[in-house]
């Protein structure tokens, strides 16, 4: 939809990187207010539950005849005010889920003895290929399972086509947010486990440059 308003490219489609992109931003700002007080665990898992809620309210509400009409200028800009903090949540949630792994690092070098940074972020990156290959397969089942028709307008889509994609995406993302909340909250690593492994790390790398100075009148 053109918003009548703004530069002749804006649009509804066109709009949606800058939302993004705000959301991004709006990110930034509350990520480290939140590691401080909360930690990375609790931060990951009480952002995946507000993005849960937050990203499943427009849908309930449509469900509930409670939406505006789709299409207007007003669905549309309620539509990404939820998206926009949706989305800041979301991003929170692997951003701090991300930065555990340097603490899993850290770990795995004091028990073992040596570093392992490429395989566990390698490893990071192969789960998300795959969780985003199985997104994809979850995906067309839910089309197929809706009976949607290939080609069909949005304008045009049954309620209960609608109705069918929205309880099925429903149910999926909320098992999936609630088993990503239950197991990033459970992370063993503490920060202050974590900072101390790295002074003790620190300590142990500035020991043989203290040996091997000479002393003075040596």
């Amino acid at each position: 939809m053109n918003f009548g308003w703004g530069p002749a490219w804006l649009n509804g489609l066109t709009a949606y990187p800058l939302v993004l992109a705000v959301s991004v931003i709006g990110m930034f700002v509350i990520v480290g207010p939140m590691h401080e007080r909360l930690g990375k665990p609790k931060s990951a898992a009480v952002s995946a539950i507000i993005a849960l809620v937050i990203g499943l309210l427009p849908y309930a509400m449509f469900m509930a005849g409670f939406w505006p009409e789709i299409g207007s200028l007003s669905s549309t800009a309620l539509y990404y005010v939820f998206v926009i903090f949706a989305n800041m949540f979301g991003v929170v949630i692997m951003i701090s889920a991300s930065s555990m792994i340097a603490e899993i690092v850290e770990a795995f070098e004091e028990r073992t003895g040596r570093r392992a940074e490429a395989s566990f972020y390698s490893g990071n990156w192969l789960v998300q290929k795959c969780a985003t290959g199985f997104g994809a397969a979850l995906t067309g089942q839910i089309i197929g399972l809706s009976q949607l028709e290939q080609g069909a307008e949005a304008a045009s889509v049954p309620f209960e086509v609608l109705s069918t994609i929205i309880i099925a995406f429903a149910i999926a993302t909320v098992i999936l947010a609630i088993f990503a909340a239950y197991w990033l909250g459970k992370f063993p690593i503490t920060r202050e486990q974590h900072e101390a492994r790295i002074a003790a790390r620190e300590a142990a790398l500035a020991a043989p440059a203290i040996r091997s100075d000479p002393q003075p009148g040596a």
